[in-house]
């Protein structure tokens, strides 16, 4: 019986474990994601902080700083998130009371007596710090706003995701697209522009070789007077522009070398043109008479005449040229 009434006596004990922890700010990690993007996000996740970072770097490459945007919008709601999150995660384990009862059940406790309400008289301390009641609700409603937003963003995160991966898809795709239209369209203009550039140069060339081809038809002997004296110039050779030959004024043969420095047409008046040759031709210089020629040829289907100028480099010397026609052998 004693044994038995010192166990009814034994005191009831009871114990309550709480998890205590820091939570985060919702606000607080919306506005850091807010205004600094991943490094922001950093405050409510590492993890997401340096995902977002490494995404950050390769998109905006890719989209040429487009896809940023969605960066920023993704950092913002995966602060939200896991500030949320984390928030929730300390609560539940903060509520977990484990209730050790040593001895026999606990007893009923007796109710305790109603106490009677009486109301507070008024104080004019208290009225004046309305205003600051004020200011604490507009916080207190920002930040239950806050909290029923990141509510949503928690349960629809998966929607949000996939819209904004899409969203990001298409950005891509865009540059992507405009990225390779813009390189295709330069590679056509670098074509046309190296085809002209051939074109060019082909029309060039065939006119360099239709003027080669025409420069052979100056190829001959011609018949003239220089002064008084009988003229004759053989013209031997010609390539591209040099001309090589000899004249023979009265009994002296001199060789001549010089080149074409021009050519241009002039009508004939028998419904044709001549294609006139100015030729620049001088002698050796070996001999005191040696001097300078200066004729423009007249060459048609027509006939071929010319004329022009002689001068020796002495100085002391200078004759007219006419070129009657050619002589045929």
């Amino acid at each position: 019986m004693e044994n038995q009434n010192q166990q009814s006596a034994q005191p009831q004990y009871q114990q309550t474990i709480v998890v205590v922890g820091k939570q985060k700010s919702v606000g607080v990690a919306f506005l850091l994601a807010f205004l600094f993007g991943p490094l922001g996000l950093l405050y409510s996740s590492v993890l997401g902080g340096i995902v977002m970072l490494i995404l950050g770097v390769v998109i905006g490459i890719i989209t040429l700083g487009i896809g940023l945007i969605f960066i920023w919008i993704g950092s913002i709601i995966w602060a939200i998130v896991a500030a949320n999150n984390a928030n929730k995660n300390l609560t539940n384990s903060a509520g977990i009371n484990f209730n050790a009862n040593i001895g026999n059940p606990p007893v009923q406790q007796q109710p305790m007596a109603q106490k009677e309400y009486v109301q507070p008289k008024s104080n004019p301390q208290e009225n004046q710090s309305q205003p600051d009641q004020s200011v604490s609700n507009v916080g207190e409603t920002a930040s239950k706003s806050i909290n029923v937003f990141a509510d949503w963003v928690t349960t629809n995160k998966k929607g949000i995701l996939i819209g904004g991966g899409s969203i990001l898809g298409l950005a891509i795709l865009f540059v992507a697209i405009k990225f390779l239209l813009s390189f295709n369209f330069k590679n056509n203009e670098s074509q046309q522009q190296s085809s002209s550039t051939i074109n060019v140069q082909d029309s060039s060339t065939i006119k360099n070789q239709s003027s080669v081809a025409e420069n052979q038809f100056i190829v001959d002997t011609y018949l003239g007077t220089i002064g008084n004296k009988d003229f004759k110039l053989f013209i031997e050779k010609v390539e591209g522009e040099n001309v090589e030959g000899y004249n023979v004024t009265g009994t002296n043969k001199r060789p001549v070398k010089g080149k074409i420095v021009n050519k241009w047409t002039e009508p004939t008046g028998l419904g044709g043109d001549y294609t006139v040759f100015k030729l620049i031709l001088t002698e050796p210089g070996d001999d005191k008479w040696d001097g300078e020629f200066n004729i423009d040829l007249y060459i048609s289907d027509q006939g071929r005449h010319g004329k022009g100028s002689w001068k020796s480099f002495n100085g002391k010397l200078e004759h007219e040229i006419t070129i009657k026609d050619r002589l045929n052998e």
